[in-house]
């Protein structure tokens, strides 16, 4: 999910032995997307073949969850358009204030990422609640928006960026997802904003140094180790990167991007094997590591709470069971790792906190039933 080194990964591990399927039962998907008729520019997102996809992603099998892997659904759908540049240089933009204005974006950028925890668990109590309704897993939509207080994903913190522009800055920027150069898969979000002289890339990462890059339209410019090109104004796609992790492009004006991004997320997360597995919060100084870290384990059925500001003891590492998570006692073990050593760093009170781990626990069936079901046929 991401392209930089970065803390703030969701890994929860559910692993299941997929079942063969027959590539037939995919092309009817398939010749939906074959069958749109668009522009070249809107084109890039879904030119390349279905066979092309199979094979970047090693599959023996056709399901839904390589489908969702390979980028092949859902669909990427088009949307508006894009919104005017800002008139003024990046460096105006950023550390300009204008009229009406009481900070710096740079000021913004910070402040709404660092109050903002992060919550792998978000997506994965939201599905469950659709499927308990009678959705299947491909016809959930997720909304992130408005998950300040309650913790969220850098699709979250993206539209939390986006808002305050607007409403702070009267800026308009543009929503992006960030793909692999080749690939169709989206796996990050970000913010885009056009201004006079070149694109400002917002990332709403831990680190703050992996947050703000001012690429300039002409030549290439290095930041961090990474190598960031800027297309012409106007582009859709208009960020490329190349660095340690490989080749990105960040894509602007597709509708569905929450959507994209939070299926890839679920799919991908739980299949990575770490030798403690988790979907997790991360809670820190937001200088990119955790002071408090709550791994969440579907596969052992534990909670895993990680508290790096007390000095060992059964302070600094405890792990709950499920089941044990349901009694009464858990809520004071929870609000005890919540205090412990340095004042509280979540951003999420320890009341919204008990609930959505409870929640969690509570939808596990759900989950495990709909990870089944994913490897069904499509």
């Amino acid at each position: 999910m991401t392209s930089f080194p970065d803390p703030v990964r969701s890994t929860a591990l559910v692993v299941y032995d997929p079942q063969a399927h027959p590539l037939a039962k995919a092309k009817t998907h398939m010749q939906e997307m074959q069958n749109l008729s668009m522009e070249k520019v809107q084109n890039l997102f879904m030119e390349r073949s279905f066979k092309t996809q199979m094979a970047d992603c090693r599959l023996s099998a056709v399901t839904v969850r390589a489908l969702i892997l390979a980028g092949a659904m859902p669909s990427p759908q088009i949307g508006p358009g894009l919104p005017e540049r800002f008139q003024g240089t990046m460096v105006e933009l950023l550390d300009g204030v204008r009229e009406g204005e009481t900070c710096t974006v740079r000021e913004t950028v910070k402040r709404t990422i660092n109050n903002i925890s992060y919550n792998g668990l978000q997506p994965f109590n939201k599905t469950a609640k659709q499927i308990s309704n009678g959705r299947s897993f491909i016809e959930t939509r997720i909304d992130s928006r408005n998950e300040e207080e309650t913790g969220s994903t850098c699709i979250g913190m993206s539209h939390a960026l986006l808002k305050q522009l607007s409403d702070r800055h009267g800026i308009e920027g543009m929503y992006a997802v960030q793909r692999k150069q080749g690939k169709d898969a989206f796996e990050h979000a970000t913010v885009i904003v056009e201004c006079a002289d070149g694109y400002l890339l917002l990332d709403p990462r831990s680190h703050p140094d992996g947050r703000i890059f001012p690429i300039p339209f002409g030549p290439s410019v290095t930041i961090h180790g990474n190598t960031f090109t800027a297309a012409k104004s106007g582009s859709q796609i208009p960020i490329f990167q190349t660095g340690p992790e490989g080749k990105f492009e960040y894509c602007t004006n597709i509708a569905n991007g929450d959507d994209l991004v939070t299926k890839h997320f679920m799919m991908e997360g739980p299949f990575v094997p770490p030798k403690d597995p988790s979907a997790y919060y991360l809670d820190g100084d937001k200088a990119g590591r955790g002071s408090r870290t709550i791994w969440v384990s579907p596969l052992q059925a534990k909670f895993t709470f990680k508290n790096d500001t007390v000095e060992g003891g059964p302070e600094r590492t405890a792990i709950i069971s499920f089941k044990d998570a349901l009694k009464d006692g858990f809520r004071p073990q929870l609000e005890r790792f919540y205090m412990a050593g340095k004042p509280p760093t979540f951003n999420i009170d320890v009341g919204s906190l008990h609930e959505q781990l409870v929640q969690f626990v509570t939808n596990a069936g759900i989950i495990d039933e709909m990870f089944r079901e994913i490897y069904h046929s499509k």
